[in-house]
């Protein structure tokens, strides 16, 4: 005889109570870790396609483009691997790895890297502080990175919210 019993905040046991033996399901998320990585990647390249891509169209130079997508692609993989791998792994682990959860957190993320860029420079070089278009830069170029992260990820909407039990 199978009985379901709800345990709240944990799911619901399958007890078979002939046997006196129950399964418990393993909340998984069903997002592989091979997208993931393909997204991790792909958003540590887009800040440095946008702005190769407007450095090639405001100069026409494919040197000076090459250069700052070489330069910062180094310099975005770095906040990709310390702060966006951990908040992905975060939302991840609590089931809310949305297009939407990722976008905003990867925009907080670029306007926090672009103000600690730009407040280092401003304080070695002596230049004026920066202003909001600096941050909105960084916010802008962070949510590239987010959609980027999301292409490659292949996210939708809808995180997952249903247990996932092992046989």
């Amino acid at each position: 005889m199978r009985r379901t019993v709800a345990c709240p905040g944990h799911g619901e046991y399958s007890v078979d109570l002939r046997e006196k033996s129950f399964e418990i399901p393993i909340r998984i998320d069903p997002t592989p870790i091979g997208p993931i990585a393909v997204g991790l990647g792909l958003a540590a390249l887009a800040p440095g396609l946008c702005l190769a891509g407007y450095t090639l169209f405001a100069d026409g130079s494919a040197g000076g483009a090459l250069f700052v997508l070489v330069f910062s692609g180094a310099v975005a993989a770095v906040p990709t691997s310390l702060l966006g791998l951990p908040y992905v792994a975060w939302l991840r682990a609590h089931r809310r790895l949305t297009w939407r959860n990722v976008c905003l957190g990867a925009a907080l993320i670029g306007s926090v890297t672009m103000a600690a860029i730009t407040w280092t420079i401003a304080s070695v070089w002596n230049t004026p502080t920066p202003d909001a278009w600096d941050y909105l830069l960084g916010a802008g170029l962070g949510l590239a990175a987010g959609l980027a992260f999301c292409g490659g990820a292949r996210l939708s909407g809808v995180a997952s919210s249903a247990p996932v039990s092992r046989p």
